[in-house]
């Protein structure tokens, strides 16, 4: 995905065996996104602030509401 640099301001975390999936409805619906591995053992998918309407699709994806984040300090995260 070429997307434009930005700084993540919510994520949703998931198991390895469902990334493969919800990367792909992502992309049917051309939502901008990073993506991490967490310490637990999860894939962290972060987002930018997103306008309601697409929200509304990610947490339909996801089945719950992301987790806010609070940076202090920008923090290195590779970008798919």
């Amino acid at each position: 995905m070429n997307a434009e640099p930005f700084t993540p301001t919510i994520y949703f975390a998931a198991s390895w065996r469902d990334a493969a999936s919800i990367r792909r409805e992502l992309n049917k619906r051309s939502i901008p996104r990073m993506i991490t591995s967490l310490p637990t053992g999860e894939v962290a998918f972060l987002f930018p602030d997103l306008p309601v309407h697409q929200y509304i699709q990610v947490r339909q994806i996801f089945g719950m509401h992301g987790v806010p984040l609070s940076i202090v300090e920008p923090t290195p995260i590779v970008q798919e």
